[in-house]
């Protein structure tokens, strides 16, 4: 049974934050727990502790990655599980539009000493 868009979702945020060049075939607790988040599966019925506990049921023993196919057959399964849901609903609400890692970045306040040059006194 082929999941469309899972794949896509899966190696988006396998790869999330990891250098080109590097292979992004796998997924960390870290970045598990990032898609559990980034795609609305986390609730009160399904926290960060259930998906950390997912993980590390679903990763092979002494594994610390998940590759595409354990994230497909065994913790999408799980979630579903903790969830009370089909298989089919969990991969239909993280497969929808605009479910992409998030990016949380803090932008700076303008500071006029420091971002007006006519301000300048060319002392430090």
């Amino acid at each position: 049974a082929t999941m469309p868009g899972l794949d896509a979702v899966f190696y988006m945020f396998a790869g999330f934050g990891v250098s080109r060049g590097q292979p992004i075939d796998q997924m960390d607790n870290v970045k598990f727990a990032k898609f559990c988040r980034d795609t609305k599966l986390l609730d009160k019925g399904f926290t960060s502790t259930d998906a950390d506990l997912v993980f590390s049921q679903a990763k092979d023993k002494g594994a610390r990655k998940i590759t595409y196919e354990i994230f497909r057959d065994r913790a999408i399964p799980l979630i579903a599980a903790r969830k009370g849901m089909s298989v089919h609903k969990v991969i239909k609400s993280v497969t929808g539009r605009g479910k992409r890692p998030t990016i949380c970045a803090t932008k700076a306040d303008h500071v006029p000493m420091h971002d007006d040059p006519s301000l300048y006194t060319g002392v430090y």
